[in-house]
């Protein structure tokens, strides 16, 4: 399962169950997902935190019922879990321009928040999704041991700029890691095991008003794309069969649906938690043609 699948299904059960009390440590669970993972990924894929996604649908539910019905405005607001007539009233202005009054009568064309859909596709456990453009700070270790090298700068950098895993008010600017192999100049992506593992780069989303960084780093854009995306999970003690499986099962996925692997396209992973402590989880993506 990818981490798109849990955040979807995260979603999916916020919206099943969205004017009742939920704690992020129940929707957490049922995503499969640690608290802190959930609260990292939730915002990350989804572009908000975790409170303010919930308060956005429920304000949008409220707008839509004054819209539709003729419900007074009280029942609206405890129907959506707030407690009296004025603190609805201050919400709902505060996220629509206007007062709920207001906004029943004049019946302005406000925008609502609908529920978001992360996976639009899926076949064999795999889903197409677009990567947005993102500015990356990046760092290429060589062997011996160039993944590890890689990750431990990047998270040194990340520690000391405040970046790191979000954790519920906190404030901490969460970002996503990805990784592939290269060549021995640095160059190179990790694709149909033409690469020997002479290095290992790791690049994580860093924000806009990033403008300088160490020498030894290095400052890129990734630049948007669509890629095809599956999970994967094992002992990597016991040998990286799982990985090249992944792999494999997205070539053939590729070719059953008839996309066409990008040509200097990008193979990257992405390393996540994994659902039993010591083994291996990645989430395997393939480049292809828009």
């Amino acid at each position: 399962m990818t981490v798109y699948e849990q955040i979807q299904n995260a979603i999916d059960y916020i919206e099943s169950n969205l004017f009742k009390q939920l704690t992020c440590d129940e929707v957490a669970k049922n995503a499969n997902m640690s608290l802190r993972s959930f609260y990292n990924y939730f915002w990350a894929i989804s572009g908000y935190r975790y409170k303010e996604y919930v308060k956005k649908r429920r304000l949008s539910e409220a707008l839509l019922q004054l819209q539709v019905t003729e419900d007074k405005i009280i029942k609206i607001a405890l129907q959506i879990g707030y407690e009296s007539h004025e603190a609805f009233s201050r919400a709902f202005s505060n996220e629509f321009g206007l007062s709920p009054i207001r906004f029943r009568n004049s019946r302005q064309n406000l925008k609502r928040i609908e529920k978001i859909k992360i996976i639009e596709e899926m076949y064999m456990g795999i889903i197409v999704k677009e990567i947005p453009e993102m500015k990356m700070v990046s760092y290429i270790g060589f062997s011996p041991e160039p993944e590890n090298k890689a990750s431990t700068r990047i998270q040194q950098w990340a520690n000391k700029n405040g970046y790191g895993e979000l954790f519920g008010d906190e404030k901490i600017i969460p970002y996503r890691s990805f990784g592939h192999d290269t060549d021995e100049n640095g160059k190179g992506y990790c694709n149909n095991g033409n690469i020997h593992n002479y290095g290992y780069k790791v690049m994580i989303n860093v924000d806009d008003d990033v403008k300088r960084i160490d020498e030894d780093l290095n400052m890129e854009i990734f630049h948007q794309g669509k890629f095809v995306v599956t999970g994967v999970e094992g002992d990597i003690l016991k040998g990286g069969h799982f990985i090249g499986e992944g792999w494999r099962k997205l070539k053939q996925m590729v070719k059953e649906k008839g996309y066409k692997i990008k040509c200097n396209g990008r193979w990257l992973e992405e390393k996540l938690e994994p659902s039993i402590p010591n083994l291996l989880r990645l989430d395997l993506y393939i480049e292809i043609e828009s």
